[in-house]
């Protein structure tokens, strides 16, 4: 057999074992299921764990990026200043957190929805009483 014919048959061969392979892998496709009640009391649970963690930043902003030198030399207020530097960046640091946390919470509480909404419409449609 030439090299073109090799080639070609090698393509064919190798065609055919994807189609096959593809058959095999439909028959053993895997199911999810969401549990959207367990998603949503995530998302509640989310927003407790981040109304806590606001809380105790609230309550140690103050005392701490409003740091006082612990003596009257030069060294203890840029030691108060730096320190009082560095909390800022905190405090700058888990707003971002808390705008990533409630992201996060909302976007389980909306999946939490349209997982509900995808059920009712395919128990509907399941049941004959989709409306087109």
């Amino acid at each position: 057999m030439g090299g073109a014919a090799r080639a070609i048959g090698f393509a064919s061969s190798a065609l055919s074992q994807r189609n096959t392979l593809g058959l095999k892998e439909i028959d053993r496709m895997t199911s999810m299921i969401a549990q959207p009640q367990l998603m949503a009391d995530a998302a509640a649970n989310i927003e407790g764990i981040r109304s806590a963690i606001a809380a105790a930043n609230a309550a140690a902003a103050g005392p701490t990026t409003g740091l006082a030198a612990a003596a009257a030399d030069e060294v203890s207020a840029a030691a108060a200043t730096l320190f009082g530097a560095y909390a800022q960046e905190y405090q700058a640091v888990i707003k971002q957190a808390a705008v990533f946390h409630d992201t996060f919470a909302q976007a389980l509480a909306t999946a939490a929805t349209a997982y509900t909404e995808a059920e009712a419409a395919n128990a509907a449609m399941v049941s004959g009483r989709f409306e087109r």
